[in-house]
């Protein structure tokens, strides 16, 4: 259109040579504008033609950035897809893992409890008779003969702290260990662990010493039967491994405002450094298996899992030749414990010599292993007041609870046939029966047959081998309170 206009212009130049002045200056100003106009549209075009590149350069580049971001994106939905499926295998192999761990520990735990059933249940008659034999005043042993028995008895009680410490640490392992923290006062609870400790230590010949200054009694948060099982098993160690005519000294210092230290310093051999690492490590006895020295190898394992579990923390100090101190920190506690000292429990059993015929009372056990029913028979006539009932199987048991209407009834769980949970089912159904306390006498030791049993309504779950002391002690309490 400029090019047309620009021929227009230079034709009117042409033919204003014979035109006024004004028409040739009018026509002199046009061209002068139109040059410069077309100057600057020279001038835009060019501005034009680079703005046009830039634009297409940026396109070309809006469009790569465009594909690259289809492409990041289709590469995402593939990578989101592959992440997807890569979560499902993981998840379906974690929760396969966790079946296969759950139905191992499972597989575990059954295994522990029959064999801790399987050993307690011989157990029961070997301490049971063993011990009745050391405490007969009717038939007193010969030194040689109670020499032998106590042998046979300290074996047994052995190869029983032995299972008991395979099932803690099982259960240390699985998490399934309840702990009861309260206030304890740790004097009470020592004077007690020395006081059962010093049969063990007379025989070594060596001295055991609580050092307590002044009349100041020291309480930590603890769980009570723990706590002492921990005490036990390191005085036992600081006698055991201790040199003849040695001692043990246990003494109790403040750690700070908010912890307190006990202290059990031996004067035995001591611990080569070499083997300080092993001390803590299950069944690492550090070569003491080469002597007399009895042992299992998991009790300090044990204990410093069981204090770590109180909040606490156990470490020793050693020197070869001159012996070593356990020390054991707990958390402070008020000053006023959450349990009564009840003292320590009599362990020699007593006849009732004061009952007469008026005072009979009925006892009905229900087992079906022969030689625990023996042992009950010898354990009860130390009461001879107890007229003595005896199945061999549920049903037996269930027809005689109903024609007898005995005292007390004592339940093995693991019988022929009905089971004891069912016997006792059927037992509290019926009129005649309902009311009578019935105490479980069981070799199943696990914690949640126990909670099974006394939700159920047992009057008590006194696991074999039996303690008869205390379970003498058991049966009078339920007779008193029966007769009350």
């Amino acid at each position: 259109m400029h090019k047309l206009l620009r021929k227009q212009i230079n034709r009117l130049l042409k033919g204003s040579q014979s035109a006024s002045a004004d028409v040739q200056e009018f026509l002199s100003v046009v061209n002068e504008s139109y040059e410069q106009f077309e100057s600057d549209y020279m001038m835009l075009e060019r501005a034009m033609d680079l703005a046009s590149d830039e634009l297409l350069d940026k396109n070309a580049s809006l469009e790569f950035e465009i594909q690259k971001k289809q492409l990041a994106e289709e590469a995402l939905i593939e990578s989101q897809g592959q992440l997807e499926e890569r979560v499902k295998l993981r998840t379906a192999q974690l929760l396969n893992a966790k079946g296969d761990a759950e139905k191992a520990n499972r597989a575990k735990s059954e295994f522990l409890a029959r064999m801790s059933h399987e050993l307690r249940t011989p157990l029961n008659t070997i301490l049971g008779f063993s011990y009745l034999l050391m405490n007969n005043p009717e038939d007193p042993l010969s030194s040689l003969q109670k020499q032998k028995v106590d042998s046979i008895h300290f074996s047994g009680q052995h190869l029983l702290q032995l299972i008991n410490d395979v099932l803690d640490l099982a259960k240390i392992e699985s998490g399934s260990l309840d702990m009861e923290i309260e206030n304890i006062d740790l004097n009470v609870l020592l004077e007690n662990v020395i006081d059962i400790s010093t049969s063990i230590a007379e025989k070594k010949r060596v001295s055991l010493h609580f050092n307590t200054e002044g009349e100041e009694h020291y309480f930590v948060y603890a769980d009570h039967l723990r706590l002492r099982q921990v005490f036990l098993n390191i005085i036992s160690n600081a006698i055991k491994y201790n040199r003849e005519g040695g001692s043990v000294e246990i003494s109790l210092s403040n750690r700070g405002k908010d912890k307190i230290r006990i202290n059990f310093k031996d004067t035995g051999l001591g611990i080569p450094e070499e083997k300080y690492s092993a001390l803590f490590v299950a069944f690492d006895r550090l070569g003491a298996e080469r002597f007399e020295a009895e042992g299992t190898g998991i009790g300090l394992t044990i204990s410093r899992e069981l204090l770590h579990l109180m909040n606490g923390e156990i470490d020793f100090d050693s020197t070869l030749g001159e012996g070593s101190t356990f020390f054991v920190d707990l958390i402070r506690s008020s000053n006023q414990p959450d349990r009564p000292d009840m003292g320590g429990v009599d362990t020699v059993i007593t006849a009732n010599d004061d009952s007469n015929s008026k005072d009979k009372v009925r006892v009905l056990y229900i087992e079906d292993n022969e030689k625990n029913m023996h042992l009950m028979r010898h354990i009860l006539r130390f009461r001879p007041n107890i007229d003595l009932l005896e199945a061999n199987d549920a049903l037996t048991g269930l027809d005689l609870a109903i024609i007898k209407n005995p005292d007390i009834i004592l339940l093995d769980l693991n019988l022929p046939g009905m089971d004891g949970m069912t016997a006792f089912s059927r037992l509290s159904t019926f009129p005649e029966t309902c009311s009578i306390p019935v105490i479980a006498l069981t070799a199943n030791a696990m914690k949640h047959d126990k909670e099974k049993a006394m939700k159920m309504g047992f009057k008590d779950y006194i696991t074999k081998p039996i303690d008869i002391a205390q379970f003498l002690l058991k049966i009078d309490r339920v007779l008193q309170k029966d007769n009350a």
